[in-house]
């Protein structure tokens, strides 16, 4: 049997650094100078993934990674989208994701734990927490394909996109 892999492309959610300066002067020698002035600093955050693949045993169960690095000290979500190839009935809270070589499918999921029982949706409330605090934060993402399965022997791929919202 051939080692399966599924792709993800990593989305980038960053926001802006905002500096506002707005300067009022009253020419009178005995005025005070109003001056109101601001810097907004926005959080932004960087997300890198590494592929996950498959191992040959039974189950076929797999790790890849997703490291969030946020600087501003908020909070943050990662959520991982149901998959390019998703079955019907999936929706963002329980994805239903597949794998295809072109023709034909295999269901597997991904995980936010080892155990393999609670699945990473595509919600705030199916995503995992990252830490802010300007380092790297890295969490595993734990695959399984569905045992059971009448598959062809060939490469089956999928693309997930991983966000973090914040």
């Amino acid at each position: 049997m051939q080692t399966q892999t599924i792709r993800r492309v990593a989305t980038c959610a960053t926001a802006s650094l905002v500096v506002a300066y707005y300067a009022q002067i009253i020419h009178s020698a005995t005025e005070k100078i109003p001056l109101n002035d601001g810097a907004t600093v926005s959080t932004s955050c960087r997300i890198e993934t590494s592929e996950l693949r498959f191992n040959n045993d039974d189950p076929l169960d797999g790790t890849g990674s997703v490291a969030v690095t946020c600087a501003g000290g908020t909070s943050a979500t990662i959520i991982l989208g149901q998959g390019a190839s998703a079955d019907s009935g999936s929706t963002d809270d329980a994805p239903l994701r597949r794998m295809t070589d072109g023709t034909h499918y295999l269901s597997y999921n991904l995980y936010q734990n080892a155990a393999r029982s609670t699945v990473w949706g595509n919600t705030a409330a199916t995503g995992v927490s990252a830490n802010c605090t300007g380092a790297a934060d890295i969490h595993t993402i734990y695959g399984r394909i569905a045992g059971g399965q009448n598959i062809s022997i060939d490469h089956h791929t999928d693309t997930v996109i991983a966000t973090v919202t914040f």
